[in-house]
């Protein structure tokens, strides 16, 4: 028995698992491949993580036509690469091959840069596709997830995975799905239709960093991004076009929620947790509610902050195939 599952924080985890009174937050390190025992799962199976999708659109928009490699390497720089490929990816190749590293792209009428942006943006929609959707499968960690019967879940990954594992473990469910626009005249309907509560079998799914069959809707460039935080601390809760609906709003300010799949040295995920906790003290541990974390190195500044100091979030310093496993056994009472 690995020593985790005596720890009291993985017994509150299953006890507000099995009672479903916690909110799972899923990032794309669910997707990491691994094996334990039975379980397996190969690199080509899984969606491509954000540094290998980075190098992929660099190669297509001439990144490194532009920026030093050194200095800017294409795996590190995932939301500006995205940036990139959305402003660059519709020109000429000729031509940008034969720009200089460094050097100053040539200037575009306003219209002509409105019309390449669009395409691009139209390209760089179908390339994430091809990346983290098409032709991918759900992880076992993920269907193990999906099968302890999550209500709510909240995930900024594009992809269908998730509702796909809720699928593949009961062929009867039916996922409500909703998802964040990046384009705020264009955000759809984001409530739980009215009269019903989320379950085991009609789980809410919410997408908050947009949805891949909408590819328009993804945040992934670094536009996307300063756009997403206005939103969020500009919105109020119960306004439509809040990136996180009042009811998941509401519900995490309840129950522990349950982050998997991040670290939360990740820049863009400290951001979303001071954003979500703007003004809501969500992650505060009021009333004695406490979020948990599970990350196999969490940042000791990181653990400092959000767990000695603000006690809100604790952190399980363990390797996702280990924790998921022994959480789906314990929830299920059954072995690992």
């Amino acid at each position: 028995m690995p020593d985790f599952e005596n720890s009291a924080d993985f017994k509150n985890i299953v006890e507000a698992v099995r009672k479903r009174e916690v909110v799972l937050f899923l990032g794309a390190g669910i997707h990491y491949h691994g094996e334990r025992g039975k379980l397996s799962y190969r690199k080509e199976e899984r969606p491509l993580l954000a540094g290998e999708l980075a190098a992929r659109l660099s190669w297509s928009s001439h990144w490194y036509d532009r920026f030093n490699t050194y200095d800017h390497p294409a795996k590190m720089n995932f939301t500006r690469v995205a940036m990139d490929y959305e402003l660059f990816s519709e020109e000429d190749s000729d031509a940008a091959k034969k720009q200089q590293v460094n050097s100053a792209p040539p200037r575009l009428e306003p219209p002509d840069a409105a019309r390449y942006r669009s395409n691009g943006r139209h390209n760089l929609g179908n390339e994430v596709h091809s990346a983290v959707q098409l032709g991918r499968q759900p992880s076992p960690l993920l269907r193990l997830l999906a099968d302890l019967g999550f209500p709510i879940v909240v995930t900024t990954n594009y992809d269908t995975h998730y509702e796909d594992a809720v699928k593949l473990n009961n062929p009867t469910a039916k996922s409500e799905v909703r998802w964040y626009h990046a384009k705020k005249e264009l955000q759809p309907d984001t409530t739980y239709p009215i009269g019903k509560q989320p379950s085991e079998t009609a789980p809410y799914i919410y997408k908050i960093h947009g949805h891949i069959g909408t590819p328009d809707s993804i945040v992934a460039t670094d536009e996307d991004y300063i756009d997403f935080v206005m939103r969020m601390t500009a919105e109020r809760p119960d306004s439509p076009f809040s990136p996180l609906p009042l009811k998941i709003l509401s519900r995490m300010a309840e129950v522990p929620t349950l982050f998997i799949g991040y670290s939360l040295m990740d820049y863009n995920m400290r951001l979303l947790l001071k954003t979500l906790n703007y003004g809501r003290e969500i992650f505060s541990n009021r009333g004695g509610i406490k979020s948990y974390a599970v990350s196999k190195n969490p940042d000791p500044l990181i653990r400092r902050v959000w767990q000695d100091e603000k006690c809100a979030i604790g952190f399980l310093a363990e390797d996702i195939w280990d924790f998921i496993p022994c959480l789906h056994a314990a929830v299920k009472g059954a072995n690992p």
